[in-house]
């Protein structure tokens, strides 16, 4: 993995970039982030799937960066900036594709607020 030849460029890449990014979003008063994580911040499971309340016990760099990033979404979501943290997996291949993941993300926000009132209905 790239993350152990080059901690370095994952650290300032991953971690001051997602800081960076998240702040210019502030400052511009973008209306949402969608930061994309990875299950490598669950580390080792022994369950397959990973649950999304497994806990986050990474395993190398790549994963601390990545649950760091997902750190810096919340606290910058508590100043205005909507956040949505997807963590992908297998996103590659005929099974998954990034842009769809991706996009399920960007949407997830309109489809709680959907489910939402459809249960305020009933």
């Amino acid at each position: 993995m790239g993350a152990v030849q080059h901690p370095d460029y994952t650290l300032s890449s991953n971690i001051t970039g997602t800081h960076n990014v998240l702040q210019a979003a502030r400052n511009a008063r973008v209306a949402r982030v969608v930061f994309a994580s990875s299950r490598e911040v669950y580390g080792e499971s022994t369950v397959v799937p990973v649950l999304e309340d497994a806990p986050l016990l990474p395993k190398n760099l790549y994963g601390v960066s990545k649950l760091t990033g997902e750190l810096f979404c919340r606290l910058f979501a508590r100043d205005s900036l909507e956040t949505v943290v997807p963590r992908l997996a297998n996103v590659y291949g005929t099974r998954g594709s990034t842009t769809q993941s991706l996009r399920r993300a960007t949407d997830a926000r309109s489809d709680l607020d959907r489910d939402r009132r459809r249960r305020s209905r009933r």
